[in-house]
């Protein structure tokens, strides 16, 4: 077990009752106030509120409206107040304890929208009504949370506390004492993403030091923070919180679990009120009324949409994301009629309204790949494929096959703007570059569209290059083309997907203007790499 050591917030000091309220009944408002009264510790840096009720009566009722603590110096000349509430709106959060039980009860205050001391907003505490509360013999705390009911303290300043009150019905000892509570924090800094990290850095550098796991047990924000709660069953909104901050908090908690891989627990899935912690809450009779979707998108991201893994290289291995360990290719080659057969072959027509491309590869083709041993296949695409939706439609089904069965893809451009390479059919791609530009433009949308997919191993860019060599070019200068143009389409993809590997096939060989080849060059390979 980590050792607790430099807690951020400690007890240092103890509490100053303000006047209390302990006069008959009276529904006119009296303003509970203190002198200023001196800090005692100079350690202390930050104060809080909390109002005690004593010995209230089972039809005791108390109205309590803005309540406020002032800076004064050490002369009694007032400097600023550095909290006040009005209750005009439901933006702060109070939690009533009730001390003879040790339970907490929200349900005994009430938030009066016209009854305040200025016709606004206002509190209203119910004596006791629940079976375990003893009327005359418990006392209530009624605290400010931990968002927003803490303030800074100037240990060399004095502080006031005041409070509006008008009570019917007291008991025969009821008192209200507004206090405030004085404390050392180890600095006072915002609730933020930085203030979370360098709290829980401690505890992940004990974990490194000791070579042990840890675990955080709990942790979250109690449905006041957050802006809204929607019934499960009609959709309706409940939105009597505070909105304080709650999506932000527990975003960023869990974004700094995810980056450094924490165990956690989230408190919790259920609890039986609309303003305690949980995913879900309502009341003690139906504690799921309703769910807190600000959570509920939270823990998808974190949880469920982890950043996909994809493929990589080291050294001359391909690591598969899902072991880490080196991936070897076993594949076979989807042709997808990237030659147009019955036209550009002359060999026989497909039926009309028959799309080969669509039509050749069925899910049972994966499935049988699979038994086979295959895990990826080399998914053959024409740029003519994309003059229409065709080329998209084409992948985006052959990748929930791919994913059923287990089979990765590598998208391989058979035939490129300009026509086939190996063919030596597609010289324009090397004369004209408006082919070049359209190639590398439908390479950036391919990229674009599936950055984020972690089935696809990563592109081939094009085919068994045969750049063209001009009569005044040497084959150096022609193998040159290739490079350039490689570069060119692997730059145009790095700008939109940084995730994929990219296939890069040396020239099989170079042709003249007149299609004359030069065979002297090495044996066709592939070169994968992560980047030019």
């Amino acid at each position: 077990m980590v050792p607790l050591t430099n807690a951020q917030i400690s007890y240092l000091d103890g509490v100053y009752d303000a006047n209390q309220y302990n006069n008959g009944s009276s529904n006119t408002w009296q303003v509970l106030t203190n002198t200023p009264e001196a800090v005692s510790n100079s350690n202390i840096n930050m104060g809080s509120i909390s109002i005690l009720l004593n010995n209230l009566a089972s039809n005791t009722t108390v109205t309590i409206d803005e309540i406020k603590v002032s800076e004064y110096d050490q002369s009694n000349n007032f400097i600023k107040d550095v909290f006040f509430d009005d209750f005009s709106t439901s933006n702060f959060g109070y939690q009533f304890n009730d001390e003879g039980t040790g339970t907490t009860s929200t349900t005994r205050v009430q938030d009066s929208t016209n009854g305040g001391y200025a016709g606004d907003g206002a509190k209203v505490i119910q004596g006791p009504t629940g079976p375990n509360i003893n009327p005359g013999v418990d006392d209530v705390t009624m605290s400010g949370d931990w968002n927003t009911g803490y303030f800074k303290i100037d240990p060399n300043n004095k502080y006031q506390i005041s409070i509006r009150v008008k009570i019917q019905n007291p008991g025969p000892n009821t008192k209200v004492s507004p206090m405030i509570g004085y404390f050392h924090g180890d600095g006072f800094a915002p609730l933020n993403k930085s203030f979370i990290e360098a709290a829980i850095q401690p505890y992940i550098d004990y974990s490194s030091q000791k070579n042990v796991p840890i675990f955080m047990g709990e942790y979250g924000a109690d449905n006041w923070d957050f802006k809204e709660l929607k019934n499960v069953s009609d959709g309706t909104l409940y939105t009597n919180l505070g909105n304080l901050g709650g999506e932000q908090y527990v975003n960023d908690v869990l974004s700094i679990i995810s980056d450094n891989k924490l165990n956690s627990s989230y408190w919790s899935y259920c609890t039986p009120s609309t303003e305690d912690f949980g995913l879900y809450g309502g009341d003690i009779n139906n504690p799921k009324t309703y769910i807190n979707e600000a959570l509920e998108n939270a823990f998808t991201k974190y949880f469920v949409d982890q950043a996909p893994q994809f493929f990589s290289t080291s050294g001359k291995d391909i690591i598969d994301p899902a072991t880490g360990e080196p991936y070897i290719i076993k594949a076979m080659n989807l042709q997808n009629d990237v030659w147009d057969y019955g036209s550009e072959f002359g060999g026989p027509t497909t039926p009309s309204g028959v799309d080969y491309a669509l039509t050749a590869v069925t899910e049972s083709d994966y499935q049988k790949m699979q038994e086979l041993g295959v895990n990826s296949v080399r998914f053959c695409l024409s740029y003519k494929f994309f003059d229409d939706n065709r080329g998209f439609q084409l992948i985006d089904q052959n990748i929930v096959w791919a994913k059923k069965y287990g089979i990765s893809i590598i998208l391989d451009m058979h035939i490129t703007n300009g026509g086939e390479q190996c063919s030596l059919e597609g010289m324009t791609l090397w004369t004209d570059a408006n082919n070049q530009n359209d190639l590398i433009a439908l390479w950036v949308s391919i990229a674009n569209r599936y950055k984020n997919e972690p089935i696809i191993i990563g592109y081939d860019l094009v085919n068994e290059p045969v750049p063209v060599k001009l009569d005044s070019e040497t084959i150096q200068q022609a193998l040159d083309k290739w490079t350039s143009l490689a570069s060119r389409i692997a730059t145009g993809i790095r700008s939109v997907d940084s995730n994929h590997i990219l296939f890069v096939e040396p020239a099989i060989s170079t042709s003249d203007i007149d299609g004359n080849t030069d065979w002297s060059l090495p044996s066709r390979i592939f070169i994968y790499r992560n980047s030019i």
